[in-house]
């Protein structure tokens, strides 16, 4: 995971070739890790694909993003069929992402599709882990530069819940 943090740090700095070929590598030697029986190293290879995935659309590789952001959807979606909780919320990531490559493409139905999946996987974890929801949602919205307070009032107004 490191080449991966990495890659979204020279990412980070404009430096998008470089970001790419870190995270191609991340998700090269994932693969090369990978034991049939050992699930192991799949989330990280899931998290290095979505990396990968924003690098490559970063650069207007729009193809290979769908390619990559696919690939780490279905692992999740394997993951999941074992799991619930961080998988679950990882594959509505990749579902976003997913939601913006077909986007890009032209591919609206596929798009859709993609958001209103990740839609319900959300309001999900939304029901069953509401303090976790909120956390992430809160911390979505100081990433944003919303204020705190006006970030929890909105959603607990969402998500119908006193304070």
């Amino acid at each position: 995971m490191a080449l991966s943090n990495l890659s979204n740090q020279f990412s980070a700095l404009g430096q998008i070739e470089a970001a790419l070929a870190l995270s191609n590598q991340s998700v090269d030697i994932y693969h090369g890790g990978i034991v049939p029986g050992d699930d192991s190293l799949v989330p990280g290879l899931a998290m290095a694909l979505t990396i990968q995935s924003n690098q490559f659309s970063a650069l207007g590789q729009h193809e290979n993003a769908l390619q990559a952001i696919s690939d780490a959807g279905a692992l999740f979606r394997d993951l999941l069929a074992g799991e619930v909780g961080d998988f679950q919320a990882a594959l509505a990531v990749a579902l976003d992402n997913q939601a913006q490559r077909p986007a890009t493409l032209g591919y609206r139905q596929q798009a859709l599709e993609a958001v209103t999946e990740s839609g319900s996987l959300r309001r999900d974890l939304a029901s069953n882990q509401p303090d976790e929801a909120i956390h992430r949602t809160l911390t979505d919205f100081q990433e944003l530069g919303v204020d705190e307070a006006q970030a929890a009032a909105a959603i607990r107004a969402a998500l119908a819940i006193d304070p």
